[in-house]
């Protein structure tokens, strides 16, 4: 697997991959009206903004895009692993290389919004809750976590 930071023509392709992971993965957590929010926060322009914004890397298997995640303001972000990679250590090595990064930065701790179809393998990384919330997307409520870990 190759971790590289992302480009702006990479966007299509990672907004189709986290389009599949919403609906594969997360569906089972969240209905669909909340799922329809979370697309609709990941179309390519959105994805193009948040590469030009963030950190963004992108995890590739040969030339398959197989994994996302951005860092901003010190959060992580758009942690997202194409569903026939889940559970192969996509996520766990995203999360590994930013995590380098922000400490590279300088930074003593981190923090992040997980999704409930996240939460447990942000605290088997060591992520703390710092609160549980609703977050209102539209017309949508969705429930997240804030969550915060302290680098080594």
């Amino acid at each position: 697997m190759k971790i590289r930071k992302a480009k702006l023509n990479d966007a299509k392709r990672a907004s189709l991959m986290v389009g599949k992971t919403l609906e594969e993965i997360n569906s089972k957590d969240y209905n669909t009206s909340q799922i329809e929010v979370f697309k609709e926060k990941n179309t390519v322009e959105e994805i193009r903004k948040r590469i030009k914004e963030s950190d963004m890397y992108l995890a590739f298997a040969g030339d398959k895009l197989v994994g996302s995640v951005a860092f901003h303001n010190k959060r992580f972000w758009q942690l997202y692993v194409r569903p026939s990679f889940v559970g192969k250590g996509v996520g766990s090595a995203l999360m590994d290389y930013i995590e380098i990064f922000a400490r590279k930065k300088g930074l003593k701790k981190v923090k992040l919004y997980s999704t409930i179809t996240a939460k447990d393998f942000y605290l088997e990384r060591g992520y703390k809750i710092l609160e549980k919330f609703k977050a209102r997307m539209g017309n949508v409520g969705i429930v997240m976590f804030d969550m915060e870990k302290r680098l080594k």
